[in-house]
């Protein structure tokens, strides 16, 4: 509730009881007065006068209670302020410019009933047009804001496009640079077993001469001998 809301309220409550207080008063005196004119007293004409003036009272009670009532009615209306129509205009701006009463009562402090009436009066300000959709409830479509939820829809689209593509690139590329260190690594590894290869055969012929020489030197001394 706003503060117009609220002053509207207090001033309903104060026409009430005066309306309520002129009423309890007027009643008695003027059925007093109607019945003196009935019965035919002596001072007929002050009965008379008496009568109009609690008439007077009471039809000035009858309008006050219905200002009251009047001004009841308002404190229950909606007053749509700059802060409501921004605060509305940001929840539709969320669903992608679709709202519905049930979304602003659950946004806002507002009631289903005075959602309902804020969404009425901006359609009949031209801001939102209503549709009914298949469940059967109504909504309220903000074109503007529609457009620019489109917008934004394609402008990540193509965002999440682009870093998609950039993601596979770079995978790509780390793909191949893994490639290219695992048949480098490969390479050194076979030149590695060439080496060792070489360097063990080496060995064996140094072996075998050794051991040919250790022979020819043992039967060398068997001659000698």
């Amino acid at each position: 509730m706003n503060e117009i809301q609220a002053q509207q309220r207090r001033r309903a409550r104060i026409l009430g009881a005066l309306s309520f207080a002129l009423s309890l008063v007027s009643l008695p005196s003027l059925a007093g007065a109607v019945y003196d004119i009935v019965i035919g007293a002596e001072n007929m004409k002050g009965a008379i006068m008496a009568g109009l003036f609690m008439a007077l009272i009471l039809a000035l009670g009858v309008f006050l209670g219905r200002l009251a009532l009047r001004s009841h009615q308002a404190s229950k209306r909606v007053t749509i302020t700059e802060e409501l129509e921004r605060m509305v205009l940001q929840l539709a701006r969320a669903s992608h410019g679709e709202i519905s009463a049930s979304d602003i009562a659950l946004g806002t402090r507002l009631n289903l009933e005075q959602a309902a009436e804020v969404l009425a009066v901006m359609e009949l300000r031209g801001h939102a047009y209503s549709t009914v959709s298949t469940e059967g409830s109504r909504r309220f479509v903000f074109p503007d804001l529609r457009s620019s939820a489109r917008q934004e829809s394609d402008e990540e689209r193509v965002f999440l496009d682009e870093l998609r593509s950039s993601s596979l690139v770079d995978y790509r590329e780390g793909v191949s640079v893994q490639g290219q260190a695992a048949r480098a690594d490969l390479v050194d590894y076979r030149e590695g077993v060439s080496v060792q290869g070489q360097e063990a055969r080496a060995d064996l012929v140094d072996y075998r001469e050794g051991v040919s020489r250790q022979g020819q030197e043992a039967r060398a001394e068997e001659w000698d001998r």
